[in-house]
C-alpha cells in the first residue's frame, strides 16, 4: 500500500496540528444508527459578504451565519456547507470504527452554544467487508445553534462593536472505494454582524 503526503492547516483562533498522512483501510466495524433528522442546503448569503470558502483534498466547505447581524438574546446558527470531492465519502454519527464527522466551536464569551444539527446519514457499503456504514457523500450542511448572552455585561461589552469573528475547527475522515484517510482537522471560521447601539435594541430580558 503505498504512502501518500498529507495536508497542514493552522487554526486560525489556536494553533493546531493537521494529518493528513497515512493511507489505509480500517477494519470492518458494524453498521451504527443513523444520524438524525435531515437539514436543508441553505443558500449562501454572499451579498452580505459573510461566507468563507475553504478546500482540503477531500472536502470543499463554506461557513457562514444564519442571520448577517445579531444582538443580544438572538438565537442564530453557524451553517457549515460541505461538498465532498468526487468519489469519497465522509462518516456520519454511528460509523464506530471511524472517525465521524464533527464540528467544535472555540468558546467564546457572550456565546452559548445550544445544539448542533446533523442530516440524515446514507448508508454506504464497502463490498470486500460487506460492511453497512452511514456516510455523507452528496453536499450537505452541519448546523450549530448558538445564543447571543442578553445580560447587562454582554449588551455593555457589545455596545460599540460592529461584528465578532467565532473561530472553529471541522474534523473528518474522508474515504474512497478502496482506501480511507488519516483524519484531518480543518480550522474555519464565521463572521457574525452586530447591531448597532446594541445596549438599547437588545432584546429585552423576560422579568422574573
Amino acid at each position: 500500500m503505498r504512502r501518500m503526503t498529507g495536508l497542514g492547516v493552522l487554526l486560525l483562533a489556536a494553533t493546531m496540528a493537521v494529518a493528513a498522512q497515512d493511507v489505509r483501510k480500517s477494519d470492518g466495524s458494524k453498521p451504527g444508527p443513523q444520524a438524525g433528522a435531515g437539514v436543508p442546503i441553505f443558500s449562501l448569503p454572499d451579498e452580505h459578504g459573510m461566507t468563507s470558502n475553504v478546500s482540503t483534498r477531500h472536502l470543499d466547505i463554506a461557513t457562514y451565519p444564519s442571520k448577517p447581524v445579531v444582538m443580544p438574546g438572538t438565537r442564530f446558527s453557524l451553517l457549515t456547507q460541505i461538498t465532498p470531492h468526487a468519489g469519497l465519502h465522509v462518516y456520519a454519527p454511528g460509523a464506530s470504527s471511524y472517525k465521524t464527522i464533527e464540528l467544535k466551536v472555540v468558546p467564546t464569551k457572550y456565546i452559548r452554544p445550544v445544539r448542533l444539527v446533523y442530516p440524515r446519514a446514507e448508508i454506504y457499503t464497502f463490498k470486500p467487508l460487506n460492511e453497512r456504514v452511514p456516510t455523507y457523500q452528496k453536499p450537505f450542511t452541519l448546523v450549530q445553534e448558538l445564543m447571543l448572552d442578553n445580560t447587562a455585561a454582554a449588551r455593555a461589552a457589545l455596545r460599540e462593536k460592529t461584528s465578532m469573528t467565532i473561530g472553529g475547527a471541522l474534523t473528518y475522515q474522508a474515504c474512497d472505494d478502496r482506501l480511507c484517510y488519516d483524519p484531518v482537522s480543518v480550522p474555519l471560521s464565521w463572521l457574525i454582524g452586530l447591531a448597532p447601539n446594541t445596549l438599547e435594541h437588545a432584546v429585552k430580558a423576560p422579568a422574573k
